[in-house]
């Protein structure tokens, strides 16, 4: 047995719908690409300004010769951030001073650095701004 089911809408009837609606459609699409590719760019523009024009692999080969160089020399360096807090030490500023990994990141009164030097690096630090 074959059968046959109408449900009363005419291929027409579809056709118009779908004329109607794709210019709503591609109009959206259009306008999320559009938003999509200005986003981009200025994302783009911030990045390389704030790497300084730099492509990756010149990050790569900048910060590989810092590295080098930071360890390569026999001075202790210690590097702090604007907060104050210690962000790097080289191997011979932690055999000098006895630091650890743990001392990494914290301020240098809460370090295991000797009271002499934390009170130098009080004194030297920036005085605080005012709103």
């Amino acid at each position: 047995m074959i059968g046959y089911v109408s449900v009363g809408i005419l291929t027409s009837d579809i056709d118009g719908a779908i004329s109607e609606a794709l210019p709503v459609i591609a109009g959206t699409l259009m306008t999320a690409l559009l938003l999509g590719g200005a986003g981009a760019y200025v994302i783009s523009r911030r990045i390389r300004a704030r790497t300084h024009g730099l492509e990756p692999h010149q990050i790569t080969e900048l910060l590989d010769s810092r590295e080098a160089l930071l360890y390569a020399i026999s001075e202790g360096v210690i590097a702090v951030d604007h907060d104050g807090r210690i962000v790097l030490a080289n191997d011979a500023a932690r055999s000098l001073l006895g630091l650890s990994a743990e001392d990494i990141g914290q301020l240098p009164e809460q370090a295991s650095l000797p009271q002499r030097l934390t009170s130098c690096s009080a004194a030297m630090a920036p005085p605080a701004m005012s709103s």
